[in-house]
């Protein structure tokens, strides 16, 4: 929820960053990739064959758009250019994303709801 929520933020608002939330995003996903890299190697089994045969559903673009237009509706100043934010975030989530699903399903977790 901390990384889809920065990588929104990182993707969405203009503006200068608190360097704060840079570390916990770099953090953040540099401690879940190497959590994953631990155990695709422990679990002696090739992450694909964790993975459903149907993905899980990501967020969409309209899931990104509410998201955007809660953000505006508190006033914060956002990147005019929707598109260029969408794929700003999707770009950002790519660094995460895979690990996340791989550990979910090493863990059994209940089906992730994602933040946006």
């Amino acid at each position: 929820m901390i990384l889809d929520t920065a990588a929104l933020l990182f993707a969405a608002v203009e503006g200068p960053r608190s360097r704060q939330i840079e570390l916990t995003f770099k953090a953040g996903c540099l401690a879940l990739n190497r959590v994953y890299r631990f155990f695709d190697d422990k679990a002696g089994t090739e992450s694909a064959s964790l993975l459903p045969a149907e993905a899980e559903a990501e967020p969409g673009r309209a899931d990104f758009e509410a998201a955007y237009q809660d953000l505006c509706g508190r006033g914060l100043e956002l990147n005019q250019d929707r598109d260029a934010a969408w794929a700003r975030y999707r770009e950002l989530r790519t660094r995460y994303a895979p690990a996340l699903m791989f550990l979910s399903r090493l863990t059994m977790a209940p089906g992730i709801k994602t933040a946006v």
